[in-house]
């Protein structure tokens, strides 16, 4: 029970970690500090956004994958 609890953990803190530096990345590739609290707010949404929408994707082609949609 332990060991898989600690790879639950271990595979959730890497999924955020992977989600946070995306995050991160849009937020100064787009120069959060530079505006007014409007394009700020903006651009939290669209990096939010990005970040939730890549791991939807990526979730929903491993559910195909593993349910055999990819098997020719």
């Amino acid at each position: 029970m332990e060991k898989e609890r600690k790879s639950f953990l271990i595979r959730y803190g890497i999924c955020f970690a992977i989600a946070s530096l995306i995050t991160f990345a849009i937020i100064a590739l787009k120069g959060f500090f530079a505006d007014n609290l409007r394009v700020n707010l903006q651009i939290l949404s669209d990096s939010f956004f990005a970040s939730g929408i890549l791991f939807m994707l990526v979730y929903g082609l491993l559910f195909i994958s593993s349910e055999g949609g990819f098997i020719g």
